[in-house]
């Protein structure tokens, strides 16, 4: 019954993401909120829409009562290189 119930309280906070329409989309899909389990990646173009995305989830997460875990959380940034960022 557990992740049955998560999956219900999770689900707001993911609505909240799609209405926001920040982070990342393919062909109109939203992919900006990946969720497995009780693990959650947040996929966004830009370092500031990720924050305005985490906010979000604060918001969400405290309307629910769920608590995230800080020494869990991780941040990842890829940076594609250009020729520019190649000059020495």
């Amino acid at each position: 019954m557990s992740p049955v119930l998560f999956n219900i309280y999770i689900g707001s906070m993911i609505n909240s993401l799609k209405l926001s329409d920040l982070g990342c989309q393919i062909n109109g899909v939203y992919i900006g909120c990946l969720v497995y389990a009780d693990d959650i990646i947040l996929l966004s173009a830009l370092v500031g829409t990720l924050q305005k995305m985490l906010e979000i989830c604060y918001a969400s997460s405290t309307d629910i009562d769920i608590m995230f875990n800080a020494k869990k959380q991780v941040c990842f940034v890829l940076v594609r290189l250009t020729q520019q960022h190649l000059i020495v």
